[in-house]
């Protein structure tokens, strides 16, 4: 694993939270999941993207993913109370 100070600086996190927090405000936390992995959440996936969004995503593809085509960014979101248990992700979730 590899840390990247400042990968993503605080006006880009702003601008990708300005685009996601209007959909993501609307959904409700769960609290079951299929793996009981993940308690207190919401997610989704998102496709398309701001421009000036897409490159932010287009610089952690290159750099997280060695540039693999990944035509979904996984958006997750942990209530406040919400926990990730230990576990091993679906083959499906990335290269």
């Amino acid at each position: 694993m590899c840390t990247i100070t400042d990968f993503i600086s605080e006006p880009e996190e702003q601008q990708l939270h300005e685009e996601i927090e209007p959909y993501m405000s609307r959904l409700r936390y769960e609290f079951d999941h299929w793996d009981d992995a993940i308690h207190g959440f919401r997610e989704t996936e998102r496709k398309k993207w701001f421009p000036k969004n897409r490159e932010v995503l287009e610089r952690v593809r290159q750099v997280a993913f060695d540039g693999a085509v990944m035509p979904y960014v996984h958006i997750l979101e942990l209530a406040p109370d919400g926990v990730i248990k230990p576990h091993v992700d679906s083959t499906r979730v990335g290269p």
